[in-house]
């Protein structure tokens, strides 16, 4: 199914799950006739299923009234194409378990909302055959480079129903030492860039050799991603690790496939790269928690960060549920946000806009008026810890945010791994990132994110894709990251 396609078969599905909810966001009741109604409208459109939104799937299997059968029904085809061929299978499931069934309502197709705006925070998560690479042992944070450069490894992968075909271990020699990663940084946050695309790709090929040195690496890897390829689902190479020596590492340029054919993996179709802390667990969401909103905060000390076009995209997709502040301190953060949540609107998103600063090895945010200090990594954990359980998304716009730094003089890792410690996703930059990358990012995510109801890994993958057509021979498509909790 195409791109468009699905968005708007997704889309259909989310009208309908909306229709269940009154204005107060409380559940109706309804209907097994009518909400078989509704499903036989919108699949006979004949649009072919790719993928089935998860919520819907998880909305049924909580109402009594739907059938277990339906629910496992639509497992069973999701991934699979033809809706069209299963519609009589479908009626014949509904009428089965439909003991009274009412007259077929006539009522016209309803108009369909470009996104739900009552919980417009509650991205659905796309369906992957999961890679993960965990490097490092267990415990708090390890800022010391390790003995002889070598880390225990272990991996394994996982299909959408969670069954682990393949995994093993071993140990794993970092591909640089310190001092040749930190030059390797420097050559990659050059402004113009001292790199060219093929010298970009042999750092990709240099971390692919570096981890097919695990036993059965390489042919659990290939039968991984065939089997996503297979499916028609997204791709994802899960690093989570504990270690500095190992976050340091620009994994978003990893290749994967064969020396001769082999692409940087977040700028395949449905390639995506995620990082992940052992310990950052996501934040459960209190109950009947229903309103919420956008803190915007920026500073443009120090040079101008094209403020107007992040306000506009955010205005364009959320009106009414932005708040901004402009060069805040700390203590202005925490004053709005409990505020906010006085009034109902808890902060859902922290969309922050600045420059990044560095100082002996550390890296901080630029975010007060001229004369300010930086916020550092310490400090943001400390001001999200109150923000727990509501936080669902932060964005750090600021160059190297996601740059741990010195692991001597930095032991608390970067500014977007301590945002990670408050339980919610997170998107920022390991290197520095121009402010007309940035901008166009915040375009495409929220376009995706709000717009069209996508997932937070399809909106990364977008604005990965944006940003290297925009410009291939910058490395802005390879400064954003996505961290995320288990």
């Amino acid at each position: 199914m195409d791109r468009r396609a699905y968005r708007e078969f997704e889309a259909k599905l989310r009208f309908l799950l909306t229709n269940c909810f009154d204005a107060n966001g409380l559940l109706r009741e309804l209907s097994y006739t009518e909400f078989a109604f509704e499903i036989r409208q919108h699949v006979a459109d004949g649009l072919s299923l790719v993928k089935t939104v998860d919520s819907v799937i998880e909305y049924l299997w909580s109402q009594t009234q739907f059938s277990i059968e339906l629910v496992q029904w639509l497992r069973a085809i999701r991934g699979n194409g033809g809706w069209r061929s299963h519609i009589e299978e479908l009626d014949g499931l509904l009428r089965a378990v439909d003991k009274n069934p009412a007259p077929t309502p006539q009522r016209p197709s309803p108009t369909l909302p470009i996104a739900e705006p009552r919980r417009w925070w509650s991205y659905p998560e796309e369906e992957t055959v999961r890679f993960t690479l965990a490097l490092g042992t267990s415990g708090g944070w390890r800022s010391e480079y390790p003995e002889n450069g070598t880390l225990h490894a272990s991996y394994d992968w996982s299909l959408p129903d969670r069954s682990q075909p393949g995994a093993n271990g071993g140990s794993l020699v970092l591909p640089w030492n310190p001092g040749d990663l930190n030059l390797l940084r420097n050559q990659l946050s050059a402004n113009p860039p001292r790199l060219r695309a093929d010298e970009v790709h042999e750092v990709g090929h240099r971390l692919r050799r570096a981890i097919a040195a695990l036993p059965g690496m390489t042919q659990e890897l290939t039968r991984a991603y065939d089997e996503a390829t297979r499916l028609n689902i997204g791709f994802e190479l899960t690093v989570q690790s504990n270690t500095a020596a190992a976050q340091e590492i620009p994994w978003e340029l990893f290749m994967l496939g064969l020396e001769n054919t082999a692409h940087p993996l977040p700028l395949l179709a449905k390639g995506l790269v995620v990082r992940r802390l052992p310990g950052a667990k996501r934040a459960v969401e209190p109950a009947g928690d229903a309103g919420g909103s956008l803190l915007l905060a920026w500073s443009d000390s120090g040079a101008d960060v094209q403020i107007d076009r992040h306000r506009a995209t955010l205005n364009k997709h959320l009106p009414g549920a932005v708040t901004e502040l402009k060069s805040p301190s700390l203590a202005d953060i925490r004053k709005t946000t409990r505020q906010l949540e006085r009034e109902g609107r808890p902060v859902r998103v922290l969309h922050i806009v600045c420059h990044g600063t560095e100082e002996f090895g550390r890296y901080g945010l630029q975010l007060g008026g001229e004369g300010s200090k930086p916020v550092y990594a310490n400090q943001l954990r400390t001001l999200l810890e109150g923000l727990r359980p509501h936080l669902r998304l932060i964005l750090l716009f600021a160059c190297d945010s996601a740059n741990p730094g010195d692991v001597v003089a930095n032991p608390f890792g970067s500014l977007a791994q301590a945002a990670l410690n408050a339980g919610c996703d997170v998107l920022a930059s390991q290197f520095p990132l121009s402010t007309k990358a940035a901008a166009s990012a915040c375009d495409t995510i929220y376009e995706n994110l709000v717009g069209h109801s996508a997932s937070l890994q399809f909106a990364w993958r977008e604005a990965v894709h944006g940003l290297h057509m925009d410009d291939p021979d910058r490395h802005d498509w390879a400064s954003l990251v996505l961290l995320r909790p288990r």
